[in-house]
């Protein structure tokens, strides 16, 4: 996704400041949450000034947000061709994902934090667009059970709402979980889609 650094003209910035402060942001959010990281508690773990951290993100949540997506969150599966195992393992990278320590603190915090409405839907939209295009790869065109288009982005919906409900809101269990959602999704993409295996134990 864009990361939301904030550009000023007059002389290069300092690459070591952006990292030290990256590497602060993640330390916190692992030992006190996001509600309790604080761009002044940043800047001192960092060891530069607040105006250093503001030259370069607008707010707490925009740093966050920066860091957190740094590393791409939507996991790029080798498929196997066989349909239902690959959209397990897309599922299982995506709970992955959301399992991070940094993310699994900071995801609430920051579609509270974020007034814009674009810019809450710009939290995933990255995460999104990548799913969207995988699971065209993995289901092909899905249809209804009348012969009706079925939106790729509503299975991009039911699964990331699932994991995101499953894993930030509900902290709940996974054993088991992708397997099931995987069912889900082929039963959901209509009768072209493979039919889901027997043998769920293992996932």
């Amino acid at each position: 996704m864009t990361a939301r650094v904030v550009s000023f003209p007059g002389r290069p910035r300092d690459p070591s400041i952006d990292a030290a402060v990256r590497r602060a942001v993640l330390d916190l959010l692992g030992e006190v949450g996001y509600a309790r990281t604080t761009v002044d508690e940043v800047a001192r773990r960092a060891n530069v000034g607040r105006p250093a951290v503001y030259r370069r993100w607008q707010s707490k949540a925009h740093l966050v947000l920066d860091v957190l997506f740094e590393v791409d969150m939507a996991p790029q599966i080798r498929r196997s061709g066989d349909v239902r195992a690959d959209l397990v393992e897309l599922i299982q990278g995506v709970v992955r994902s959301f399992r991070r320590p940094p993310a699994r603190s900071a995801l609430p915090g920051l579609l509270t934090d974020l007034g814009d409405p674009r810019e809450r839907a710009g939290i995933l939209g990255h995460l999104e667009r990548s799913l969207g295009e995988q699971l065209l790869e993995i289901l092909g065109a899905p249809t209804t059970s009348v012969g009706v288009a079925v939106d790729p982005q509503l299975l991009v919906d039911v699964l990331v709402g699932t994991v995101f409900n499953r894993v930030i809101a509900r902290g709940g269990s996974v054993r088991g979980f992708a397997g099931q959602l995987a069912d889900v999704i082929i039963a959901a993409a209509g009768p072209g889609a493979p039919a889901a295996s027997p043998d769920r134990s293992a996932r």
